[in-house]
């Protein structure tokens, strides 16, 4: 019976290989459950893969196979898994939900779908170290003072994608980012989140329909491992730079530096 083991998802036959470590032989099953996960990434491969834009077995979760599948329902305790290529790591988001990068886990369920779950209790300890400081900032800079209001979502939603057919914006993220807006209603704040490799979405009250707090939400979505960290604020200082202008960029990379926000070298991929 194969304990410990490497999973990884076959393209070619929809199904998941399961490696055992000890003999090297390959099994393959349509569902199954593992524990004690660490999510791995092979650097060797995952540049080969880059430099060649051929797929390659080089990440992959491993752990122990347990024979009993626990009920998995989407949005009810668990998390969708996601392998970002460009970046070599594991993350893991759902509607609205913090998004965290992966590293190891308790359990991870594999459906007949070609999804990967984790828990979220498993994700609980980790820390947004920054996020007061970025919201502290914001406010002092004035971002919201003075500034355009869009009436409807639709509007919105223009605005955004608008912003990402820019030449600046796809040659940093790539021709194949999507936005896509909601409406929040009865919330009392705005909501960013990467849904899929290349859908940025948010969900954003009537009253916060306003250009500084849309580039914020997107910069979350375009940087959905970091929640408020470094990357995620070189990235909205970026955006607010080519979007707008330099001004409100030295306005708020000033109070970025007056409230020690950590902010992350100019992003480019």
């Amino acid at each position: 019976m194969i304990t410990q083991v490497d999973v990884y998802r076959s393209l070619h036959r929809k199904v998941w290989s399961v490696r055992d470590r000890a003999t090297e032989l390959i099994e393959y099953r349509d569902t199954l459950v593992m524990r004690g996960v660490e999510f791995v990434v092979q650097p060797d491969g995952h540049k080969r893969a880059l430099r060649e834009g051929k797929k390659n077995v080089h990440a992959f979760a491993r752990g122990e196979i347990m024979r009993t599948v626990p009920r998995v329902e989407r949005g009810r305790g668990w998390l969708r898994v996601w392998y970002d290529l460009k970046r070599g790591c594991f993350w893991a988001t759902t509607n609205g939900q913090t998004v965290m990068s992966l590293n190891e886990v308790s359990w991870v369920v594999f459906d007949d779908e070609g999804g990967a779950w984790v828990r979220i209790q498993d994700l609980e300890d980790g820390k947004d170290f920054q996020q007061a400081a970025v919201y502290t900032a914001e406010t002092a800079a004035g971002s919201l003072r003075d500034e355009l209001r869009f009436d409807t979502v639709d509007e919105c939603q223009i605005w955004l994608t608008l912003i990402t057919v820019e030449p600046w914006f796809v040659s940093v993220w790539g021709p194949n980012i999507h936005v896509r807006v909601e409406q929040g209603p009865g919330q009392t704040h705005a909501l960013g989140w990467r849904e899929d490799p290349s859908t940025c979405c948010m969900k954003v009250p009537k009253h916060l329909h306003m250009p500084s707090i849309l580039l914020h939400e997107l910069a979350h979505g375009l940087e959905p491992l970091d929640e408020h960290g470094p990357m995620f604020a070189r990235t909205l200082l970026f955006l607010f730079e080519q979007v707008l202008g330099p001004a409100k960029r030295d306005r708020l990379t000033e109070e970025f530096e007056n409230h020690k926000v950590v902010v992350g070298p100019p992003p480019g991929r």
